[in-house]
């Protein structure tokens, strides 16, 4: 059951991220195989990498050992950021929102990543580019999150749990329906992060014992979570 909570409008990962780091986008395709992305995650393109994309922005995207990553940039309305989950096979990396997928060719030299966008969801890519990014630093790593964390929206009531090895689960409450799952998660600052929770992407900040969850794009439709 796909309840309200997550029937967010997303940051679509191809209209803004790949925009910020290649200049491209990915439309949907629904009837392609999405059995891709398999393989191994390479240890040598962990960390932190910067540098400038296709549209002459200044952009940081992180791949992380557990197969999570995040992009931070700067936009129009101040720092802009989202989470992705990836994998590689060989030298193809493919990065994920929901169903969709883009394929880049990559090489690490030293501290140079180097970025070639192939394909969108198995087909020729629209136009290819290759960017190369700078080694910048690790993964931000914080343990805020960990813990159980309830709160409600309206009539609707929420508990997430959140596991220190970038796992959680949730249980959703609304009248007599009852929805649980999983999802993974990450920090992106220190007070920061994004979960993935299905084919969805959610956005956090900690103060405190309060966690604020955005489940939209402007940010205006907020749930308050309280650690328990």
């Amino acid at each position: 059951m796909q309840t309200s909570f997550f029937n967010v409008q997303r940051r679509s990962l191809w209209t803004f991220a790949m925009v910020a780091i290649l200049g491209v986008g990915i439309a949907s395709c629904g009837d392609d195989d999405d059995d891709n992305g398999n393989g191994v995650t390479i240890s040598s393109i962990v960390g932190s990498w910067s540098g400038i994309g296709a549209d002459d922005d200044y952009t940081t995207i992180t791949f992380k050992s557990d197969g999570m990553g995040y992009q931070t940039w700067r936009g129009g309305d101040g720092d802009e950021y989202w989470v992705f989950e990836y994998s590689t096979d060989g030298n193809i990396l493919y990065l994920f929102e929901g169903d969709e997928y883009g394929e880049f060719e990559y090489s690490v030299s030293g501290n140079t990543l180097t970025l070639t966008y192939i394909r969108e969801n198995g087909h020729p890519a629209n136009g290819s580019y290759t960017i190369s990014l700078t080694k910048s630093g690790t993964p931000v790593s914080s343990t805020k999150p960990v813990g159980t964390w309830k709160g409600s929206y309206y009539e609707e009531e929420f508990t997430f749990t959140f596991k220190n090895n970038g796992s959680g689960s949730y249980v959703y409450l609304d009248g007599s329906e009852k929805d649980r799952g999983d999802f993974k998660w990450t920090m992106i600052t220190n007070t920061k992060g994004g979960m993935i929770i299905g084919n969805d992407e959610v956005y956090f900040e900690i103060e405190g014992n309060n966690m604020f969850l955005v489940f939209d794009v402007e940010g205006k439709n907020k749930i308050v979570l309280t650690k328990q």
